[in-house]
């Protein structure tokens, strides 16, 4: 294991750790360091410490007890200095976790994989309704599962702009360590799902590494302009630094003794289609890659359509709204 992670962690300046579970753990063996007591290095301890102890008791059919447990954790956050600030910053941002029990259940399910369960469950409904009601606390602990899952996903994304955007004053020196060892990350970029198996079901999952390493990707540009958001995030394949995946392409063994495999160019679509248009043309190549789309000139513009100026038949509304909105796209409403 190369030297960089060992070199540029600093646990005392409140560095956090992503990547896979087990590959995290390796780096610190790997190292030959240990996490000292009372400090946090990995985003679940942050979590563990809000929010997922109460979602662990959730009744999918009365989140608004679940909401109130909650709320007396934010009041006493004021007593805990870094988890504090974390509990407070992310209870009023999009990523909080009332936010992810507003979610409605279907939906839900939908998006976190679990809808075969659903649509199993509701096969049942029609084929043996007895037993169905027998299985019905089975479906409520997978809806449980899904609200836990979309937590998780949020706080864990919610800690890396914590960090690289300075959003926790306990911690202002601190960095994103992102391990990429054992990562597919083809797949990741191109948004796959994996299989996984609970209680004899399959679910299509997307993996939470995958979601936080998408979630990097579409801030890259935000992260890229500011020299001081740059240096808070470090990307890692075994050990050694190497640059954004969607960036730099490599063929490395990694800490577990397989093989990383990285092509930036598997990164070119997703990063188009979450980079807002860039004016400057020299920053567009440099984040994708690729040449920066052609922008429309005046006149290679159709030519705008004439109109009659006393029609045979009375306008219709949607016609006269067709016409103004023509007017306004060629600019012809703006010539004198």
């Amino acid at each position: 294991m190369e030297s960089d992670f060992k070199e540029l962690w600093n646990a005392g300046n409140g560095d956090l750790i992503y990547g896979d579970s087990g590959t995290r753990m390796a780096y610190f063996s790997g190292a030959g360091m240990s996490i000292p007591q009372g400090k946090f290095a990995y985003m679940d301890d942050f979590n563990n410490n809000f929010f997922c102890p109460i979602l662990g008791t959730l009744n999918p059919l009365q989140k608004k007890q679940t909401i109130d447990k909650l709320v007396e954790a934010v009041e006493d956050a004021a007593l805990k200095s870094g988890v504090g600030n974390y509990i407070r910053g992310i209870w009023n941002h999009k990523y909080s976790p009332k936010n992810a029990l507003s979610l409605n259940p279907v939906v839900l399910l939908e998006k976190e994989g679990y809808i075969s369960v659903v649509k199993a469950y509701q096969k049942l409904i029609r084929e043996d309704p007895t037993r169905a009601k027998m299985h019905r606390g089975n479906l409520w602990a997978v809806v449980k599962k899904a609200y836990e899952s979309k937590a998780i996903r949020r706080g864990c994304k919610y800690g890396l702009l914590m960090i690289i955007h300075g959003l926790n004053e306990s911690f202002p020196n601190a960095r994103i360590h992102f391990a990429l060892d054992g990562l597919r990350l083809g797949q990741i970029a191109r948004r796959e799902t994996y299989t996984a198996k609970v209680g004899g079901h399959e679910f299509q999952r997307f993996s939470i590494t995958g979601t936080e390493l998408r979630s990097l990707c579409r801030q890259w540009q935000s992260i890229k302009l500011s020299s001081e958001k740059m240096s808070r995030l470090v990307f890692y394949v075994n050990g050694g630094v190497v640059g954004p995946p969607w960036l730099d392409s490599w063929n490395k063994t990694d800490v577990n003794g397989g093989t990383c495999v990285n092509d930036a160019k598997d990164w070119r679509p997703y990063l188009q289609k979450h980079t807002p248009q860039v004016r400057d043309e020299n920053l567009f190549r440099e984040l994708t890659h690729v040449e920066p789309p052609p922008v429309p000139s005046r006149a290679n513009r159709p030519a705008p359509p004439t109109f009659p100026t006393a029609p045979q038949q009375p306008e219709t509304h949607a016609q006269k709204f067709a016409r103004i909105r023509d007017r306004f796209e060629s600019g012809q409403a703006f010539r004198s």
